[in-house]
């Protein structure tokens, strides 16, 4: 998952997974909590660049494991 992330986003420095949580009655759901920091050495990014990379990573995570998006 990790990989995949990363491959998603080019400003995309570090992804940490620092929460996570499964209910033992509902074995197919995991929540999972992601913290993501962007950077570039190039420029200052902004808003919507950094919005654009999360959109492209959410459609990926969504595409490969069904993921659900609390924010």
């Amino acid at each position: 998952m990790k990989s995949q992330i990363l491959s998603q986003a080019s400003n995309l420095k570090k992804v940490n997974f620092f929460d996570i949580y499964f209910d033992e009655q509902i074995h197919e759901t995991i929540n999972l909590g992601i913290r993501l920091e962007f950077q570039s050495n190039l420029k200052t990014l902004n808003n919507v660049e950094v919005e654009e990379e999360l959109k492209s990573i959410k459609e990926t995570l969504v595409s490969s494991f069904l993921a659900d998006f609390k924010e």
